[in-house]
């Protein structure tokens, strides 16, 4: 009973941690374009950087709980929040497969937000 209640926290945890960075992803893309609307202020190159620095933050919580309790594919990530037995998920992980999985995610993080930022400079653009 106690395991489960501490897996729940857990699991709030990594869902919140995951929730804030994504937040802070998409607000530090849309803040590119304040940078280059309001060029004259330097000040403004803090927003995203502060933005960036949140995710960055979250996105290590995350890799924290994983690591912690030994999650590595989605697979048994998935098995881990829904309370069921993660140990069938490791035994089928593929460490190569592994690798150009978490390759593909980060990579497509990136270009997401990098598409979101040249929007967001796009728009600030045509105000300006």
């Amino acid at each position: 009973m106690k395991a489960k209640l501490s897996d729940k926290k857990v699991n709030a945890a990594m869902s919140a941690y995951t929730w804030v960075m994504l937040i802070a992803a998409a607000l530090g893309a849309m803040s590119i374009g304040l940078v280059i609307y309001f060029e004259q202020s330097t000040l403004i190159i803090l927003v995203p950087i502060i933005c960036f620095a949140v995710m960055f933050i979250s996105a290590s919580q995350v890799e924290r709980i994983k690591k912690r309790k030994n999650l590595r594919t989605y697979a048994e990530i998935v098995a881990f929040t829904d309370g069921q037995d993660v140990e069938e998920q490791r035994q089928k992980r593929d460490p190569a497969k592994n690798r150009l999985e978490k390759l593909m995610i980060v990579g497509g993080f990136a270009v997401v937000v990098c598409m979101i930022a040249l929007v967001s400079v796009f728009i600030f653009a045509i105000f300006k």
